[in-house]
């Protein structure tokens, strides 16, 4: 191995990207053809194999923008195909739309969870995954059936997590065992979270996608929780195009999951989510944590009163 190759094993997956754009064309095609990048992915307890990626980068970048796609991060292209008529008709009504949480979490789109910081998301998100857990009935709604839920936490440590999840299996009436192989909570504050990231005129889907989709696949995860929007979106949250590729990107990765997405909301009156609209628009289901809609005033300066949640 050459000493670039071995100082580039000593680089995060941000690092590098960050080194690389900032290489000037000349320095670029100083690169030898074929340059390697290593890239280790320590397995978590529930991968079933040690995962190495081994990932090529040539040279020669044109220092222009656009979307950067990297094959070891992003999921092969699928083709849609059109509703064939004939054959819908010979197959009767269509299947029943499926939930997480009757009428309040779905299958196969994001549902944002929006509230004030302090105001109790990260508590409710992990209520709710207890509750699927457990297919427990009594949370907000009725739950068909037990689900395994893989939570990021990304702004809670390990013991915080354990504390709350005592508290909530008590409420429960079980002890914390009965969570097992249902209930995956990853602790990741102070790490590495953005899945999307922009670096000055580059956007791209971070190799951290691609971890996130395999940690659901080994987990066999039907419901994903990121905790929250601005920690896994390194994006420009007022860029519609920027918004709106990041969450199909996420359904993509997580393709049939029902994927809560938590977020703060806009000081602006009316509004659920801070930038873009494309936050709101392609959500297929939001929840907002307030005593009052958005549009009634439910975003001021003063603590609200968590006791009331508002669909």
């Amino acid at each position: 191995m050459t000493p670039e190759e071995d100082a580039i094993l000593s680089l995060s997956d941000g690092d590098f990207v960050y080194a690389w754009t900032h290489l000037t064309d000349a320095e670029r095609s100083a690169r030898p053809e074929g340059f390697v990048r290593f890239r280790r992915v320590f397995p978590h307890p529930g991968a079933t194999i040690d995962r190495f990626s081994r990932q090529i980068k040539k040279p020669g970048g044109n220092g222009q923008g656009g979307e950067h796609q990297d094959p070891e991060t992003e999921p092969q292209i699928l083709r849609a195909d059109p509703l064939n008529w004939p054959q819908l008709l010979t197959r009767g009504e269509p299947p029943v739309r499926q939930w997480a949480i009757n009428g309040w979490i779905g299958f196969g789109h994001i549902t944002l969870l929006i509230g004030l910081g302090g105001i109790g998301k990260t508590l409710i998100a992990q209520q709710a995954a207890s509750a699927l857990a457990l297919g427990r009935p009594n949370f907000i709604g009725e739950i068909p059936r037990p689900l395994t839920v893989l939570m990021w936490a990304c702004e809670d440590d390990h013991d915080e997590l354990w504390r709350r999840q005592l508290q909530i299996a008590t409420w429960q009436g079980v002890d914390i065992g009965a969570y097992t192989e249902r209930l995956i909570l990853v602790p990741r504050v102070g790490m590495e979270n953005v899945l999307f990231a922009k670096v000055y005129d580059h956007t791209f889907v971070t190799p951290l996608m691609a971890e996130l989709r395999e940690q659901a696949e080994d987990y066999r995860a039907d419901v994903v929780i990121l905790d929250n929007a601005a920690q896994v979106y390194g994006g420009n949250p007022h860029d519609q195009h920027q918004v709106t590729f990041f969450l199909n990107k996420l359904v993509g990765n997580l393709v049939g999951r029902a994927i809560p997405l938590l977020g703060h909301p806009s000081r602006a009156l009316g509004s659920e989510l801070f930038g873009s609209g494309a936050w709101e628009n392609c959500a297929r289901t939001r929840l907002y944590l307030a005593d009052k809609l958005p549009d009634q005033g439910g975003i001021k300066d003063e603590e609200p009163d968590p006791k009331n949640t508002t669909r």
